[in-house]
C-alpha cells in the first residue's frame, strides 16, 4: 500500500514559475534580504517556519492577481488555468504535488495498484464538504470522487481536459471510502494525472443546480478556503474554512490565513503600482522593470525562474496553404527565434528544440534540431508550394501574456517572405473560444506549464486531443503517444518520446520558438509560499493553506 510520497520518475526539470495568467510566485524569506535563484531540480523555496522553528502567525489575506477575467470556476470545463487559483483553493483532488514536487495524498489516505491496470484508492474518512448549500457540511464519500472523475472524462468538447481520463475504463466505489479505477492499459502517468490540479473533486448536487450543468459562478468544495465573493471582471475572494480536514507536518490546523484574494488587474502598470503600494503580495516584472521595482520596494525578495511553458506558432494542418508541409517549413525558416526573445521578453529566454520544453532536460530534443533563420529558403519553399508571390491570411491575438506582441513579431517576420497576416486584437475569452473551435489557420501564443512530458504532447498532438487546435493527425504519432503512456521502463519511454517528437518536427504543425525567464518579486513578510509547482503545473493553489504572513 502506498502512503505519502511517490517519485515522479521521468520528470527532471528546472525550477520554474508561471508568468502569464497569475502574478504569483515567491520564495519564503526572512530579514528582507534579496535572493535570486535558478536552480535545477524541483527545489522548494526557503521555508521560514520549518527552518527557524518560528510558529506561523494566524490571520491576514494573501493577495495575488490575474491579468485576465476569471471567466468560470469550473475546473473541468475552463480553458484558462486562472480558474484554478480560485477553485483550487476551495477544492481538493485525489492526489496532489507537494512543495517538493512529489506526489502525495490529498483526499486519498493511501493507494496501491493491485494489477498494472487496477488502482485502489482509500479516502480519508471524516472529510466534510464546506458548510454551504447545497452540501451543508455533509461528509465526502467515494461516490463523489467517482462522479467527478467520470464528469471530467465526459466526451464533450466543453470538457477541455477530458484527455486526462482517456485511458480510464471504469471508476467504481466498492464502499463508502474506497475508489477503484480500472484502466484500459497500464499507464506510466496516471498517478501524475490524479495529482494534476485540473483533476479536482466537484459536487454533483451543485452541478445539478446549474441550468447548463457548468459551475461558472460558484464552487463548493472540501478545500481550505470557502468562496465568499466572485465577479468575473474583478476576481474572487475566499475565506478560511473552519471545518477543513488538513493539518501540517507538525499537526497544526490549516489554513493559517484568514483568506485569499484573487484580483483581476489586467494592466501590468497597475499591477506594479499595487505591489509598490502594498496592495499585492506578489508581482512579476520584466528585466527592464526590475531595477525600478527593487529600488521602490527595497525589501522585496527576487526569484528568477525559467518558465516551463513554451511560445509557439501553430498552423492548421489540413486547411488552406498551411496544409502543405513546404509552407509550414517556410514559416519555420522565416521565424527568427532570437528576435522573438529580444522583442517579446527583452532577451530573457531560451530557444526551443521541439514540442517538449528544454526544462524537461533529456526528454527534450537536442540542440541539433534548432533551425537557422533563413528567409531566402522560406521564399524558395513557398515558390515550390505554388506561392511564389506569397499569400494573405488572417488571425487573432489578445493582450494577455504578450500574445499581441508575439503576433506583431510573427506578422513582421512572415511579411518579409510574402505571407501577409492581418491580426485582429480581441479579448482573451473570445480568442480562446475561437482557438478551441479551430478557427485560425495560423496563430501564435504561449502554452502553460505542465507536470509531465505527456501533458505537453498528448493533449496537443494526438488526433482529437483536447488541445489539438490545429487538427494535427498522424497515425504513427498517435501510436507512439499511446505507447509511451503504457511504457513503464524509463529508458524505453525516453526513446519513444524522442521518436514521436522527431515525427512531429518532420510534419511541423507548429514552430516551437522559446521559453521565457521570469522575474518574480514578493513582499518580505510572505512565508511558506512555494513557487516550484507553477513551473510544472497549472496551479499551486493547493499550497495556499501553508502560507502565512509575518506581520
Amino acid at each position: 500500500m502506498r502512503h505519502g510520497h511517490a517519485n515522479l520518475g521521468p520528470v527532471t526539470i528546472l525550477l520554474v514559475v508561471a508568468l502569464t495568467a497569475i502574478v504569483a510566485a515567491a520564495t519564503a524569506c526572512g530579514g528582507g534580504d534579496e535572493e535570486e535563484t535558478a536552480t535545477e531540480g524541483v527545489t522548494p523555496a526557503a521555508s521560514a517556519s520549518p527552518a527557524t522553528g518560528v510558529e506561523p502567525k494566524l490571520g491576514g489575506t494573501f493577495r495575488i492577481s490575474l491579468d485576465r477575467e476569471l471567466l468560470t470556476l469550473d475546473p473541468h470545463i475552463s480553458v484558462s488555468y486562472d480558474t484554478l487559483f480560485a477553485t483550487g483553493a476551495a477544492s481538493n483532488g485525489v492526489l496532489q504535488l507537494d512543495k517538493d514536487g512529489e506526489i502525495v495524498g490529498d483526499l486519498a489516505e493511501s493507494w496501491q495498484y493491485n494489477t498494472p491496470t487496477e488502482l485502489v484508492v482509500k479516502l480519508h474518512q471524516g472529510v466534510k464538504w464546506q458548510n454551504v448549500a447545497p452540501l451543508n457540511g455533509r461528509e465526502l464519500v467515494a461516490d463523489d470522487v467517482v462522479y467527478s472523475l467520470t464528469r471530467m472524462g465526459t466526451n464533450d468538447p466543453r470538457f477541455t481536459q477530458r484527455a486526462l481520463m482517456g485511458n480510464v475504463d471504469k471508476i467504481e466505489a466498492p464502499d463508502q471510502y474506497t475508489v477503484k479505477v480500472t484502466l484500459k492499459e497500464p499507464d506510466a502517468y496516471f498517478l501524475d494525472t490524479l495529482a494534476n490540479p485540473w483533476v479536482l473533486v466537484v459536487s454533483k448536487e451543485l452541478v445539478a443546480q446549474q441550468s447548463d450543468g457548468e459551475l461558472k459562478q460558484t464552487i463548493v468544495g472540501t478545500g481550505p478556503f470557502i468562496l465568499s465573493d466572485y465577479n468575473k471582471a474583478e476576481g474572487a475572494k475566499l475565506k478560511r474554512n473552519p471545518d477543513y480536514f488538513g493539518k501540517d507536518a507538525q499537526g497544526r490546523q490549516l489554513p493559517f490565513l484568514d483568506g485569499v484574494s484573487v484580483l483581476v488587474i489586467s494592466n501590468t502598470t497597475a499591477q506594479k503600482a499595487a505591489f509598490k503600494s502594498g496592495q499585492l503580495d506578489i508581482t512579476s516584472v520584466s528585466a527592464q522593470e526590475l531595477d525600478e521595482l527593487k529600488r521602490d520596494v527595497p525589501n522585496a525578495v527576487l526569484t528568477k525562474f525559467l518558465y516551463g511553458g513554451a511560445a509557439y506558432t501553430g498552423m492548421h494542418y489540413t486547411r488552406g496553404p498551411f496544409s502543405d508541409v513546404r509552407v509550414r517549413q517556410a514559416v519555420m525558416y522565416a521565424t527568427d527565434a532570437d528576435e522573438f526573445i529580444r522583442t517579446v521578453v527583452q532577451g530573457a529566454g531560451e530557444r526551443l528544440t521541439g514540442p517538449v520544453p528544454k526544462s524537461f532536460g533529456k526528454w527534450a530534443l537536442p540542440d541539433s534540431f534548432l533551425w537557422q533563420y533563413d528567409p531566402e529558403k522560406a521564399k524558395q519553399l513557398l515558390a515550390e508550394a505554388g506561392y511564389p508571390d506569397g499569400f494573405k491570411t488572417s488571425t487573432e491575438a489578445c493582450t494577455v501574456a504578450q500574445y499581441d506582441i508575439q503576433a506583431q513579431v510573427m506578422q513582421s517576420q512572415l511579411k518579409k517572405v510574402g505571407i501577409d497576416v492581418s491580426v485582429k486584437i480581441v479579448p482573451f475569452n473570445e480568442w480562446a473560444s475561437h482557438a478551441y473551435k479551430k478557427q485560425f489557420d495560423i496563430y501564435t501564443c504561449s502554452d502553460q506549464a505542465f507536470p509531465t512530458v505527456d501533458a505537453y504532447i498528448y493533449r496537443r498532438f494526438h488526433t482529437g486531443g483536447g488541445s489539438n487546435t490545429i487538427d494535427y493527425s498522424n497515425a504513427k504519432v498517435d501510436e507512439l503517444l499511446d505507447k509511451q503512456r503504457v511504457t513503464v521502463d524509463e529508458d524505453e519511454r525516453l526513446q519513444i518520446v524522442h521518436d514521436l517528437q522527431e515525427l512531429i518536427m518532420a510534419d511541423l504543425p507548429q514552430v516551437n520558438i522559446y521559453q521565457r525567464y521570469v522575474y518574480m518579486l514578493t513582499q518580505s513578510y510572505v512565508r511558506d509560499y512555494y513557487p516550484a509547482l507553477l513551473g510544472r503545473s497549472s496551479s499551486n493553489a493547493n499550497l495556499f493553506q501553508y502560507v502565512w504572513l509575518d506581520k
